[in-house]
């Protein structure tokens, strides 16, 4: 049988496809094809409803985090379903294990390899747990808010809000029971599904006035 696509000579010196007869694209392979689509495009869209209604569950009761995010709407799942195919619920997770007092829980994303640009945090994944120990014992009730939170590629830049109050010693400042916001900006790169590099910045002066350990003095005339 010709090859039904062969190249043929049109006459005028110039060469052309054949066009296929009719009876070649009325194949029951052909006739088959819109139906095997149709049932693929269903079977996508069970798996989808699936995950949104029937099996939601499985993430709400087996978090090993204990989240406590409730399925209170479409736009919510579908928004914590894009983080889990993202890194977004990296800085989430960050939040969670600073509220729930559980440094421990670092290890699940924080990179062996990790390198932290912070000077005043000993590098490595044991340095950074170090500090934040530290930090959760000078302010005990530390409540972390995650404001927003930004991915572009391997990079994941999230804004963060700590309040708490000064009730222990902290980097060699005596507690002053007073009520300390910090602020942050943090830019981390991802590798491995877990945070391998990270830079930041703080409110440093408005948190170390808080502290007592810093006045600014007004100009003169004010």
């Amino acid at each position: 049988m010709p090859d039904q696509h062969a190249l043929r000579n049109a006459g005028n010196g110039t060469l052309q496809f054949a066009r296929p007869s009719r009876s070649s694209l009325q194949t029951p392979q052909n006739r088959a094809l819109p139906t095997a689509i149709h049932d693929a495009h269903h079977r996508v869209y069970r798996t989808l409803r699936d995950f949104l209604f029937g099996y939601w569950h499985f993430f709400l009761y087996t978090d090993k985090y204990g989240s406590t995010l409730t399925p209170d709407s479409v736009h919510h799942k579908l928004g914590v379903m894009e983080d889990f195919m993202s890194n977004k619920h990296l800085p989430r997770l960050f939040a969670q294990a600073l509220n729930e007092k559980r440094v421990e829980l670092f290890d699940e994303f924080i990179h062996p390899a990790y390198d932290n640009h912070n000077p005043h945090v000993q590098p490595g994944p044991a340095g950074v747990k170090a500090f934040f120990r530290h930090y959760l014992d000078a302010f005990p009730d530390t409540k972390v808010v995650m404001e927003e939170v930004i991915e572009e590629g391997d990079r994941i830049s999230a804004r963060f809000t700590y309040n708490g109050t000064f009730t222990n010693p902290f980097m060699g400042y005596r507690p002053n029971s007073a009520q300390v916001q910090l602020r942050s900006i943090d830019i981390w790169r991802v590798k491995d599904g877990k945070f391998a590099e990270h830079w930041d910045e703080l409110n440093l002066l408005e948190v170390f006035q808080q502290l007592g350990a810093a006045t600014v003095r007004k100009a003169d005339g004010q």
